[in-house]
């Protein structure tokens, strides 16, 4: 995460610093014009707001997470 905004602040969803985890996570934005902004979030606050759908977002997969951080 080379390119991670610092420093870390509340989550962005709930105003919350309790990270553990994968979190904190960042979410960040771009535009067309390549303006991106980046803020700290849990991936759950994230994930509860996306709306549902047909299939799901599978936005984080925390096994596979799991399985990266294996030394």
């Amino acid at each position: 995460m080379n390119d991670q905004p610092h420093p870390i602040t509340p989550c962005c969803f709930c105003g919350k610093i309790d990270y553990s985890n994968a979190d904190p996570s960042y979410l960040t934005v771009g535009t067309r014009s390549e303006v991106t902004k980046t803020w700290w979030c849990h991936i759950a606050c994230f994930e509860e707001r996306l709306p549902d759908l047909p299939e799901p977002w599978n936005v984080y997969d925390r096994d596979a997470d799991a399985a990266s951080n294996v030394h």
